[in-house]
């Protein structure tokens, strides 16, 4: 799959993926048992993931609980080719919001389209949120930030407090 937005409408486009039903996960065709993707490598050497469909899109209507759905405005930092920027950039048109990929951009530009574009949610990983949390300027508009691939230490929590300080940490 190419890394952009045309990339992610072709694969969305195929039978892997299925958008719009809200009320009934999309069909795992007996063809297509597993999906593979990467790690974003963030504490080491990317490790490989395979994860069902059925399994994605249950996880999705947990993370629904957390208002991402239709007029909610989604942001992923990393490439698409890595999971946790796959999976949130899914997850949040499976949920009907808007999805803003904003790979390919310095630290301090993704912090600045977060802030102009008045996204409410967020996916990175540790390494992306130190980075993002370098520069000035806040993001008022944050509401959630949810983080995968390696724990967040105590410093960086500070730090996403004064970018982000209505925004809860998941």
């Amino acid at each position: 799959m190419a890394d952009s937005p045309f990339g992610l409408a072709q694969a969305i486009g195929s039978s892997v993926f299925r958008l719009g039903a809200l009320d009934q996960p999309a069909p795992v065709p007996a063809s297509v048992p597993m999906f593979e993707t990467l790690t974003s490598g963030s504490t080491g050497q990317p490790r490989r993931i395979l994860r069902t469909q059925a399994s994605w899109t249950r996880s999705f209507a947990v993370n629904a609980g957390f208002g991402i759905g239709p007029g909610a405005k989604v942001a992923v930092l990393g490439g698409l080719a890595f999971s946790l920027s796959l999976y949130g950039a899914i997850e949040g048109l499976h949920l009907g919001a808007e999805v803003h990929l904003l790979a390919g951009m310095w630290p301090d530009r993704q912090r600045q389209a977060l802030a102009d574009r008045h996204i409410s949610y967020i996916y990175a990983s540790p390494a992306q949120l130190r980075l993002l949390t370098q520069g000035p300027g806040v993001c008022p508009d944050l509401r959630l930030i949810m983080v995968g691939g390696s724990k967040l230490d105590p410093g960086l929590r500070t730090a996403l407090r004064a970018m982000a300080p209505s925004a809860e940490v998941r």
